[in-house]
């Protein structure tokens, strides 16, 4: 995901950081560091788990899952995980 949003904010970054929170600037940071082999190794992995995932819920209709993992975060600095 950090990768990600370094490509999507990257001009924003580039041009109004100081404007951005600053766990946002560390994570697009973050992004901008990651080796190009470790991100396409983990889209690999993605695409392996979703087909596995796949698989696993063909027998069923619905899947019922838990909306969050705990509560919400305290402040509007950042949305949790």
């Amino acid at each position: 995901m950090a990768v990600e949003s370094a490509f999507n904010l990257g001009e924003l970054f580039a041009k109004k950081a100081p404007l951005l929170s600053p766990i946002l600037r560390d994570f697009i940071t973050e992004g901008r560091s990651a080796a190009a082999v470790a991100y396409l190794q983990a889209l690999r992995l993605r695409m392996q788990l979703r087909g596995e995932l796949e698989r696993f819920l063909m027998p069923f209709d619905a899947a019922v899952t838990l909306p969050a993992t705990g509560e919400a975060p305290a402040s509007l600095e950042q949305t949790g995980s």
